[in-house]
């Protein structure tokens, strides 16, 4: 399962678990309800891309053997990845995020048109790739392409997390494999 459990993995780097508390009193300089709004709607949207996300084809261990479904493979994992973040990046547009966070917003959406930009370039070198060890290159390397974009994904969480904090916003955000969210 190289390939969908990769894709999978690069999904969890970028989402960010929020859940939207009720407290009234706000410590920060913002409005609360924008923002607790904002959570809101970035938590949908990150809901329905991880749907979408679970539901794509899987290929099962005895599969990811044969090199013909792994080349076969490849160019679909690159353009399926493509639409998903197309369509979560297009979410992330429709959002209207408030003065506080609208510039890590910002960032995030232009990371995500990056990362779909990637993928697509990464999709037509694949579609050409006629050998197992071409499809890994490719794999591996949109992985090392990728890896400061998913950085400042995690960075943009933490910043994110500290202004729900200073608003007195309860957000559940989980920025890190393996932290507990807060």
């Amino acid at each position: 399962m190289p390939f969908r459990t990769f894709a999978a993995m690069l999904l969890a780097l970028t989402v960010l678990s929020t859940a939207c508390g009720d407290d009234d009193e706000a410590t920060g300089t913002g409005d609360k309800g924008a923002l607790e709004q904002y959570y809101r709607d970035l938590q949908s949207a990150i809901g329905e891309a991880s749907a979408r996300f679970q539901a794509l084809p899987q290929i099962s261990a005895d599969e990811a053997t044969s090199e013909e479904i792994v080349t076969d493979e490849a160019a679909d994992f690159f353009d399926d990845m493509a639409d998903v973040f197309a369509d979560f990046e297009q979410s992330l547009r429709e959002i209207d995020p408030p003065e506080e966070v609208a510039e890590l917003h910002d960032e995030g959406t232009r990371a995500t048109e990056e990362f779909v930009d990637k993928a697509r370039d990464y999709q037509a070198q694949a579609a050409q790739t006629d050998s197992f060890e071409e499809a890994l290159a490719l794999t591996l390397a949109f992985s090392a392409d990728s890896f400061d974009i998913f950085t400042g994904f995690g960075e943009a969480c933490l910043e994110l997390k500290q202004i729900a904090a200073d608003n007195g916003v309860d957000v559940g955000l989980q920025c890190e494999a393996g932290e507990e969210e807060s």
